[in-house]
């Protein structure tokens, strides 16, 4: 198999694998630990394209045609620069990173490209995976915490152990696997390409909801376009705060004849939350076509009655 040898000094390692937001796994691997500047010799192979196998853990699940064929008539007009990163898996060559790279390739007509062989663990492949897509924006964050998730299983790390590894917060990581472990239904719509109106932040708020019927419904609307992320919040408390189990603050608070000290405080704090909530729920219903007018007025009548009536017992 032919050979070409080439220079790298870890600036330029840096760069080809995308090593700007603090890896310490990656800077390790490109040479470039402890800011060394020294030049490092390394082999680049051309090898053939039939040879070449995916990563095991590529994060991606989606690379859009469109995308490689553009990709594809680059190739075909200009070639194949920089070079790929691997490792060497009996007569095969197991890629790293670069696979959107490697599938334009195939598409341009190339029968070989120039890879970089390293020995690399299943925790490093992940890692350069991972950060590679992310770092180009190629991941959306479900396909991020789904990695994260399987990152958590296969190497048994904490999310501490991640954010280290990725030079990202504790938070950060925490919501991109809360978003990797969505139901399935709202992990479809996340899936669904060009869909600007329906974010993970939606679908996070829409998880709340444990009814998939009514979680469907709430869904829907998003998707068209109908609810906003707040509004979508402000659906979501309506939904969770009508399907309370009625009488289930009674059950924290004694009678009114028995409130004393504390309890009494408990008491009005509880009623202005509820007040609170009823007013966000008013405003909801008010703007629901599926609510009969004349009803919620009625109702909100009522209530306004009832609560007049309390308010001139206290003078």
């Amino acid at each position: 198999m032919p050979q070409q040898r080439a220079r790298l000094n870890a600036n330029i390692a840096k760069t080809q694998l995308g090593l700007n937001i603090g890896s310490p796994i990656l800077a390790e691997i490109a040479g470039a630990k402890g800011g060394s500047s020294s030049q490092a010799e390394q082999t680049i192979e051309q090898v053939a394209i039939e040879l070449i196998q995916p990563n095991p853990f590529q994060p991606r699940r989606d690379f859009w045609e469109k995308e490689i064929e553009e990709l594809a008539d680059v190739m075909r007009s200009m070639g194949f620069f920089g070079s790929l990163l691997g490792r060497r898996q009996q007569r095969h060559i197991q890629l790293a990173y670069g696979e959107r790279r490697l599938r334009a390739a195939k598409a341009a007509g190339l029968t070989e490209v120039p890879i970089e062989i390293r020995t690399l663990s299943d925790e490093e492949m992940f890692n350069i995976a991972l950060v590679e897509n992310e770092q180009r924006r190629d991941l959306t964050q479900l396909e991020v915490g789904e990695a994260l998730l399987r990152a958590k299983d296969l190497f048994n790390l904490s999310e501490r152990d991640i954010a280290a590894r990725l030079g990202k917060s504790k938070g950060y990581v925490r919501n991109r696997i809360e978003v990797g472990m969505l139901p399935d239904d709202l992990k479809e719509v996340l899936r669904q390409p060009n869909l600007e109106s329906f974010t993970s932040s939606h679908a996070l708020e829409l998880n709340r909801i444990e009814d998939q019927a009514t979680r469907a419904a709430l869904t829907k609307k998003v998707v068209e376009g109908k609810y906003n992320y707040q509004e979508t919040k402000v659906a979501v408390e309506n939904e969770l705060f009508l399907g309370e189990e009625a009488g289930e603050e009674r059950t924290i608070l004694p009678t009114s004849a028995k409130l004393q000290g504390r309890e009494v405080a408990r008491g009005v704090n509880l009623l202005r939350k509820k007040s609170e909530e009823l007013i966000v729920l008013a405003q909801h219903l008010a703007t629901d076509e599926r609510i009969n007018r004349q009803d919620l007025r009625n109702a909100l009548d009522q209530l306004y009655s009832k609560i007049e009536e309390l308010a001139n017992e206290l003078g």
